[in-house]
């Protein structure tokens, strides 16, 4: 996966390449100096323009959320191996360890397709609150997890969720907590396939789930189709890929 920045400077040189072919190109008409720099420029611009701007309205968009701090939660990083590295996590407690005690469970938050994991605290934060443990994830090709794969490979992402499920009951104190799941959107989805044949997933909350993936791609818009392709989304996945999303109606 590129970074934003590398994404950008490919966007810079392609915007040099069409720029250097305007200046051949007017140079060959016989224009000035002055006329061959101008009209550089404003290809260079022309090209290189609509692109900041989409960046710049993407992170706008990502970080519409003001982060939210409180006094009375820990929060912990940690890391969960994975074949090819580690998933990065964030483990949201309150700081009376009696309260934590008293519900002994733990909620594992699988957010949205282009989320990260702080996206929604306004949501876990009040359920640590209450004692319950927030285990909260970047899932892979997101966030800091972002090298461990592309962020449109949902079976993986499904395979992501179980060796998280396996982590915390090898883990203390959590090996003897119940387990809840709570996602959203593509992480609903996530959280459905693997949560439900796992009997150590005692509650599932799915917020904006996809029940049909295959069915819901194919009715999409013209529009939802680019996008999810522009985002690496296999937009006619095969049956290895329909299968398991559709265990949500067993």
């Amino acid at each position: 996966m590129l970074t934003k920045n590398q994404k950008r400077m490919i966007v810079i040189v392609i915007s040099f390449i069409v720029s250097a072919i305007i200046w051949q190109i007017n140079a060959s008409w016989g224009n000035t100096f002055w006329v061959l720099l101008i009209a550089s420029i404003l290809t260079f611009l022309t090209v290189f323009a609509p692109f900041e701007i989409y960046f710049a309205a993407r992170d706008i968009w990502f970080d519409r959320w003001i982060p939210l701090k409180s006094k009375d939660l820990k929060i912990s990083k940690i890391r969960i191996k994975l074949e090819e590295g580690f998933l990065y996590a964030n483990l949201v407690e309150a700081k009376d360890k009696e309260l934590v005690k008293s519900k002994k469970t733990l909620i594992i938050i699988s957010h949205g397709f282009s989320d990260v994991k702080e996206t929604l605290q306004y949501l876990y934060f009040p359920l640590a609150y209450q004692g319950f443990s927030i285990l909260t994830y970047d899932a892979r090709g997101i966030g800091e997890s972002k090298s461990m794969g592309h962020r449109g490979d949902f079976l993986q992402r499904i395979e992501d969720f179980k060796i998280i499920v396996e982590w915390i009951k090898n883990e203390e104190p959590f090996k003897n907590y119940k387990i809840y799941a709570l996602g959203m959107s593509i992480g609903a989805l996530t959280a459905f396939c693997a949560g439900f044949p796992d009997k150590n997933i005692e509650k599932i909350i799915a917020i904006s789930s996809m029940s049909h993936y295959n069915q819901s791609i194919s009715t999409s818009n013209l529009i939802v189709k680019f996008i999810y392709f522009l985002k690496g989304v296999d937009i006619s996945p095969n049956d290895e890929k329909n299968k398991k999303p559709r265990r949500r109606d067993q």
